[in-house]
């Protein structure tokens, strides 16, 4: 491939992601999320304690999300006054909770991050950093809508649904380019969400390796991977 076609798919590239600050996806994922959580008994706040901090996360994870959840009731002795602004409420199941609260469902914690994810979307990257257990279902969300976003694109665009072959390539890649480019753009921004959801290093000096598989992905060569991650834009972020 020759450096003028390089040149002019990075180029493509470039005006995709001007708006693609991996700092943005910092911030959102940085955002501290106050939980606030009602019980009939000590027991009770045990659990959904439990449920955010499950026993497989370390010790000094634990002290750290102390911080982040505050038991509302019943009040336990030397427990620090809450903040005055809770992100979310959380309430025992069989308890009758204000509407702005969400329910534990102790048989059923799964659906409690359901919920709270469908109707607290914009608290669902901070949420994934901090509590392990809104992971898996953050994850899946960005990966599902971002799949969606591309399969629409494509379809608009009636982008081929098979990359063109090692020979057919130079003769398509004026074409192509700009969808790929859009598509890749929308892959790296979805690198940079779950990255920020699994609580790792977001940017494209910190994902160098993703990066690059993503942007070689788009032509199908791995080999090309090296000459265009040198001309991305490391210092956005």
């Amino acid at each position: 491939m020759s450096n003028l076609m390089i040149t002019s798919f990075l180029t493509t590239v470039a005006k995709s992601i001007r708006n693609l600050n991996p700092s943005d996806v910092r911030e959102m994922a940085e955002r501290e999320v106050n939980i606030g959580l009602t019980a009939l008994t000590e027991d009770g706040l045990n659990r959904m304690w439990d449920f955010l901090a499950p026993e497989r996360l370390s010790e000094r994870k634990k002290n750290e999300l102390v911080r982040f959840v505050h038991p509302m009731g019943p009040r336990l002795p030397g427990m620090p006054e809450p903040p005055a602004h809770l992100d979310i409420e959380l309430w025992e199941e069989g308890l009758s909770k204000p509407p702005q609260a969400f329910t534990f469902y102790k048989k059923d914690p799964e659906r409690t991050v359901r919920e709270i994810i469908s109707k607290r979307e914009e608290l669902g990257l901070p949420l994934a950093r901090q509590f392990v257990v809104f992971r898996k279902a953050v994850s899946e969300k960005v990966v599902n809508s971002v799949s969606q976003e591309n399969a629409l694109f494509s379809i608009a665009t009636s982008l081929p649904n098979i990359v063109p072959s090692v020979l057919a390539l130079p003769f398509a890649v004026g074409e192509f380019a700009s969808d790929t480019a859009f598509i890749t753009a929308n892959q790296l921004r979805m690198a940079f969400l779950l990255a920020g959801a699994n609580d790792r290093p977001i940017g494209y000096r910190e994902q160098k390796a993703q990066v690059a598989s993503v942007i070689a992905g788009a032509f199908g060569w791995r080999s090309l991977a090296r000459q265009l991650i040198s001309k991305l834009p490391f210092g956005a972020g």
